[in-house]
């Protein structure tokens, strides 16, 4: 549009002479005009993301359009550049057939699902394409205008159409502004969120461990207080005494234990299942060493790494130790078996013993610890599973899915 407004103003004659601007704007005035039509629609038609799809009609029928417009530039150019003028008649089916095909190209536009954005740029377009028809109606017959000459539609057009463009880019810079305020907003929200999930997750485990110590700390310690005030009363029955010393001593040990246990959940350097593996064989060689049962371990050559929360490995961890205690006060068992294994998908450990078995449909002398695993298993989404028979031994399935 520069150049074509450059070759046909008076600053062009003035610097090269009035005979080389007309002979320049007889070989160039109408090529460069579809050119810059040319270029302008393929404008057009990327702003509005005119679907490029493989057949689409749309697509092709910009691309046809813009490959006929460009030959028929380059053909006049080269006609003018020889002396060569087309007949009148020419020009005109060429304009209709430009008419026509935008018409019908910048219809099927309009009928796509476009945004507001790229409304403007077509009502821009159409705009446009009107000025532009009525530059080269004008041109058809040189000395004569429709209101104005040939150069000023093409001003007028031009203009008018930044005009449509500027209010769509307003338009867009509006949105882009409101989508990001949103997406600032909702952001913030979710930092929100994620720091009251930590604060909540942090009060819910700090609650959880006072449960644990109150329960466990808290009822040892009670029950050492007791047994010591007990003790002091028997100081001159030493045999009486005695037994109270020693009810002291397992208690505290008990109670170190149970340290021990909340000490290992709560490090995150043993958040992985070969960690929890191996504290379990601790835990159960040490608690079996004084009794007459034996434990064996059936664990994979390697485990898969797999990191687990500390809910799941308190959870699991506390569901094992109490079966061990189940099997070491009701059992009698000579021998019990602590099977591990895995898929990415599940966990499962599976604790058998060739203890005297019971009714499992009479379980209330342990029933609140079988309740108890059930319940552990079900708050980090697995499953506890426990079969017995008379004579026979008891199994114990505890199964963790992973996410």
């Amino acid at each position: 549009m520069s150049i074509f407004i450059f070759i046909r103003s008076d600053l062009f004659g003035l610097l090269f002479g009035q005979p080389a601007a007309d002979k320049t704007s007889f070989h160039f005035n109408e090529g460069l005009q579809v050119i810059y039509f040319t270029l302008y629609i393929n404008f057009g038609a990327h702003a509005v993301e005119v679907p490029q799809a493989k057949g689409s009609f749309v697509y092709k029928g910009w691309v046809f359009l813009s490959l006929v417009l460009l030959g028929y530039a380059a053909a006049v150019i080269l006609l003018h550049a020889n002396n060569i003028v087309l007949p009148v008649h020419f020009f005109v089916a060429m304009r209709i057939f430009i008419l026509v095909m935008s018409c019908v190209l910048l219809w099927r536009t309009y009928r796509l699902k476009v945004s507001v954005f790229q409304r403007w740029i077509l009502w821009g377009c159409i705009y446009f394409l009107v000025c532009g028809l009525l530059s080269f109606i004008s041109n058809i017959i040189p000395g004569q205008k429709i209101l104005f000459y040939p150069l000023e539609w093409l001003q007028i057009g031009n203009f008018g159409e930044i005009l449509f463009f500027s209010s769509a880019m307003g338009y867009r810079l509006k949105k882009v502004s409101d989508e990001r305020t949103l997406a600032l907003n909702q952001a913030q929200q979710l930092r929100f969120e994620k720091t009251n999930a930590v604060i909540q997750t942090r009060l819910e485990e700090r609650n959880r461990i006072a449960h644990d110590m109150h329960d466990d700390l808290g009822s040892g310690l009670t029950k050492i207080a007791i047994l010591s005030e007990v003790a002091k009363t028997q100081l001159m029955q030493p045999e009486k005494a005695r037994i109270q010393l020693e009810s002291i001593a397992v208690s505290s040990r008990e109670l170190v234990d149970s340290l021990q246990d909340i000490i290992w959940i709560l490090n995150p350097k043993n958040d992985t299942l070969e960690s929890l593996a191996s504290y379990i064989r601790e835990y159960a060689l040490k608690f079996f060493e004084p009794t007459e049962t034996s434990a064996i371990f059936d664990y994979p050559e390697e485990i898969i790494d797999t990191k687990l929360t500390e809910e799941q490995r308190r959870n699991l961890f506390l569901s094992v130790k109490e079966s061990l205690n189940n099997i070491a006060k009701y059992a009698v068992a000579n021998k019990l078996n602590i099977l591990l294994s895995q898929t990415k998908e599940r966990v499962r450990f599976v604790i058998n013993d060739d203890g005297k078995g019971f009714d499992i449909n009479n379980t209330r002398s342990f029933g609140n610890g079988l309740q108890n695993m059930q319940e552990r298993m079900r708050q980090v989404n697995g499953r506890f599973e426990i079969g017995s028979e008379m004579g026979k031994g008891t199994t114990v399935i505890l199964e963790l899915k992973l996410d």
